[in-house]
């Protein structure tokens, strides 16, 4: 919903769902799913850095078979996350 938005009908989900405790929290960490075992930091830095200044990038491996397989990206900036989200 924006601001150039028609008013929502009665019962509408988006302002039934703007009530509850936390829809509106601004996020500056993303997740990325599904990426390849030999991902390195930089491979992701180098890629999401077109975004926004990046804070931490963390790298996540399996403890049984040491395996990479996902990550989180934590921007400066909450704005960067609304970009990337709007963007896929």
């Amino acid at each position: 919903i924006s601001p150039q938005s028609p008013p929502c009908p009665p019962g509408c989900h988006h302002c039934r769902d703007s009530v509850k405790p936390g829809a509106h929290l601004t996020v500056k960490k993303i997740f990325v799913g599904d990426i390849k075992e030999d991902t390195e930091e930089c491979n992701l830095r180098d890629y999401f850095e077109q975004w926004g200044k990046i804070e931490t990038i963390e790298v996540m491996e399996d403890r049984q078979s040491g395996k990479r397989g996902f990550a989180f990206v934590t921007f400066d900036d909450h704005d960067t996350v609304d970009k990337i989200v709007v963007r896929k």
